[in-house]
Protein backbone atom coordinates (compact mmCIF):
# COMPACT_ATOMS: atom_id res chain seq x y z
CA UNK A 1 0.00 0.00 0.00
CA UNK A 2 1.32 3.41 -0.95
CA UNK A 3 1.42 6.45 1.29
CA UNK A 4 -0.02 9.70 0.09
CA UNK A 5 2.15 12.79 0.20
CA UNK A 6 -0.06 14.15 2.99
CA UNK A 7 0.36 10.94 5.02
CA UNK A 8 4.12 11.08 4.56
CA UNK A 9 4.24 14.73 5.60
CA UNK A 10 2.15 14.02 8.71
CA UNK A 11 4.40 11.11 9.66
CA UNK A 12 7.50 13.28 9.26
CA UNK A 13 5.87 16.10 11.25
CA UNK A 14 5.03 13.65 14.03
CA UNK A 15 8.55 12.21 14.04
CA UNK A 16 9.99 15.74 14.34
CA UNK A 17 7.48 16.64 17.05
CA UNK A 18 8.44 13.55 19.07
CA UNK A 19 12.05 14.71 19.16
CA UNK A 20 10.89 18.03 20.62
CA UNK A 21 9.09 16.48 23.61
CA UNK A 22 10.68 16.37 27.01
CA UNK A 23 12.65 13.12 27.45
CA UNK A 24 10.22 11.60 30.00
CA UNK A 25 7.24 12.42 27.78
CA UNK A 26 8.96 10.98 24.71
CA UNK A 27 9.89 7.81 26.59
CA UNK A 28 6.31 7.36 27.84
CA UNK A 29 4.90 7.88 24.33
CA UNK A 30 7.39 5.50 22.73
CA UNK A 31 6.64 2.76 25.28
CA UNK A 32 2.89 3.36 24.97
CA UNK A 33 3.14 3.06 21.18
CA UNK A 34 4.89 -0.30 21.68
CA UNK A 35 1.85 -1.53 23.60
CA UNK A 36 2.98 -1.15 27.20
CA UNK A 37 0.34 -0.23 29.78
CA UNK A 38 0.69 2.84 31.95
CA UNK A 39 1.50 0.61 34.94
CA UNK A 40 4.23 -1.18 32.96
CA UNK A 41 5.67 2.12 31.77
CA UNK A 42 5.66 3.39 35.35
CA UNK A 43 7.57 0.34 36.57
CA UNK A 44 10.10 0.65 33.73
CA UNK A 45 10.63 4.37 34.42
CA UNK A 46 10.53 4.19 38.20
CA UNK A 47 7.40 6.34 38.59
CA UNK A 48 3.81 5.63 39.50
CA UNK A 49 0.99 5.13 37.02
CA UNK A 50 -0.46 8.57 37.75
CA UNK A 51 2.79 10.21 36.67
CA UNK A 52 2.75 8.22 33.44
CA UNK A 53 -0.86 9.24 32.82
CA UNK A 54 0.03 12.91 33.27
CA UNK A 55 3.13 12.58 31.07
CA UNK A 56 1.08 10.99 28.28
CA UNK A 57 -1.63 13.65 28.52
CA UNK A 58 0.96 16.44 28.39
CA UNK A 59 2.76 14.73 25.53
CA UNK A 60 -0.48 14.45 23.57
CA UNK A 61 -1.23 18.14 24.10
CA UNK A 62 2.32 19.07 23.08
CA UNK A 63 2.19 16.86 19.98
CA UNK A 64 -1.10 18.40 18.90
CA UNK A 65 0.39 21.87 19.36
CA UNK A 66 3.67 21.02 17.64
CA UNK A 67 2.02 19.29 14.68
CA UNK A 68 -0.45 22.15 14.37
CA UNK A 69 2.39 24.64 14.07
CA UNK A 70 3.52 23.13 10.79
CA UNK A 71 0.13 23.19 9.05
Amino acid sequence: MFETVDDMALRLDLRDALTRLRPKQRQAVELHMQGFTQAEIGRACGVNQSSVSRALARAEANLRRLCGEST
